[in-house]
């Protein structure tokens, strides 16, 4: 239970970045990198120890969904893949951490076709093909698996520690929300 309640925590640092919570966390354990690379470090605060621990049970079961791409890089998990949300194409750092908006057609809400087919391999490509751009979602949001609506809370995280997490979550279905 306990887990699950810093795992709460760990949520609101993903999600809430702009709060003072996050900000001071960030540049105090992760000011270079993005929370999902976050490490223990040296001298650790208690607390943060206990939520690295639910950070990587919570790792596995988030994604990114597209609205504008604004707010997610191509290296973070937002394929609608179940086995491997990640790009698993070979890209230069430069391409990881470009902006998902970067791979849509100038001034349009659709896919680049040929800049997808060019940059990844057939499996990225299809995947992102397959996602649609939402006109109704402008922002890219976290979602969580375990809940139908996407949305993370003790519950379904605690379920899941215990191993009640439903297998048959038609989690691609959140993408659209």
């Amino acid at each position: 239970m306990n887990l699950s309640l810093l795992g709460k925590q760990v949520w609101r640092l993903l999600t809430r970045t702009d709060s003072l919570v996050a900000k001071v966390y960030k540049s105090r354990y992760y000011p270079t990198c993005s929370l999902f690379e976050a490490t223990i470090g040296s001298n650790p605060y208690f607390l943060w120890r206990g939520m690295m621990e639910a950070l990587s049970a919570i790792k596995d079961d988030c994604y990114r969904s597209i609205g504008n791409g604004e707010g997610t890089l191509t290296g973070d998990p937002w394929l609608p893949l179940s086995d491997n949300p990640y790009v698993t194409t070979e890209l230069h750092e430069f391409i990881t951490t470009a902006l998902v908006s970067s791979l849509f057609a100038m001034h349009e809400a659709k896919w680049d076709v040929d800049c997808v087919r060019d940059v990844f391999n057939a499996r990225d490509a299809d995947a992102i093909h397959n996602i649609p751009v939402s006109q109704r979602q402008p922002l890219d949001k976290w979602v969580w698996v375990g809940d139908p609506k996407g949305a993370y809370t003790v519950k379904s995280f605690y379920r899941k520690l215990v191993g009640e997490f439903p297998e048959d979550n038609p989690w691609h279905l959140i993408w659209n929300l």
